[in-house]
């Protein structure tokens, strides 16, 4: 639930684009997702509104048959894709965000609305679902916050399901295990500054971090946290409120950071050492 949730008036609050209520006429005919159609329209709700009815009306068993139906929602706007048999669901979702080609007799329904994308498939008797969203930093632009917010909605919808679940993002999902920089590709570090190059993405992120590891009296920054309003964080040191614009975050993102008391510095070290640190050398061991 994002700070805009808790604001937003009941009537303001839109069903979700993939929910149909003709859909749930068709549904509940299905012995397997027979429940409720009140239990069912609790889908078309916000977060606000979908907590509310959960603290004073929770149905937990009519909430969980709802939540093993999600999946099917999403039929009408899927697309089938042919993929490998070795390939977790949420690693074929993954695979799709990132315009990459898959191959093999499996098949699997995918719907894609821009950073997020929806894979499900019949495993047996049972739909199994892989929502991820795209977060890798070049991908954070204006449409984005609202890809977020769905993805978060989506994960309230799916959360009672018995069936195989996955709510995860790009970044935490791999196609196949990634093998260890060579520590010759590794900077020397201390173990905090290490750390956090680590979860730096590759290019400018992690330059930045080894520039800014080499200042003394600079803390380490958090990657990839969450702001005020759910903005999205390159690089932030939430406890002095500053963050740095490493990707060229949107006008309106900007502008709220700074409404909410925060700086947000430009990614060049020295003007970041300037503001949070002192400039001479310490952390990188000699």
């Amino acid at each position: 639930m994002s700070s805009r949730d808790v604001r937003a008036k009941a009537e303001d609050v839109a069903a979700p684009e993939w929910f149909s209520p003709n859909f749930v006429k068709q549904l509940i005919s299905e012995p397997e997702f027979q429940t409720s159609p009140e239990s069912y329209a609790r889908l078309a709700k916000g977060p606000v509104g979908w907590l509310v009815d959960w603290i004073y009306d929770p149905r937990p068993t009519e909430q969980t048959v709802v939540a093993n139906a999600v999946p099917m929602f999403f039929g009408p706007t899927a697309s089938m894709v042919s993929a490998g048999a070795e390939m977790t669901l949420d690693g074929i979702a993954r695979t799709v965000l990132c315009d990459e080609e898959l191959s093999g007799d499996r098949q699997v329904a995918v719907h894609r609305s821009g950073p997020l994308a929806v894979a499900t498939e019949l495993v047996g008797d049972r739909l199994a679902v892989a929502a991820v969203l795209d977060d890798r930093p070049g991908q954070l632009d204006d449409a984005h916050a609202d890809a977020w917010r769905e993805w978060l909605r989506l994960g309230n919808a799916l959360a009672l399901r018995e069936w195989p679940t996955v709510i995860t993002t790009l970044t935490r999902t791999q196609q196949a295990p990634v093998a260890a920089p060579a520590p010759g590709d590794r900077p020397d570090l201390s173990a905090e500054w290490a750390a956090v190059w680590q979860d730096a993405a590759e290019g400018i992120e992690r330059d930045l971090v080894v520039a800014l590891a080499g200042r003394a009296g600079l803390t380490t920054p958090a990657i990839g946290d969450e702001g005020p309003d759910g903005i999205m964080l390159d690089m932030a040191w939430p406890d002095r409120k500053s963050v740095v614009d490493v990707h060229k975050m949107p006008e309106q993102d900007r502008a709220d950071l700074e409404a909410a008391g925060w700086t947000v510095l430009p990614p060049d070290p020295d003007v970041i050492a300037t503001r949070l640190g002192t400039t001479t050398t310490e952390g990188v061991p000699g």
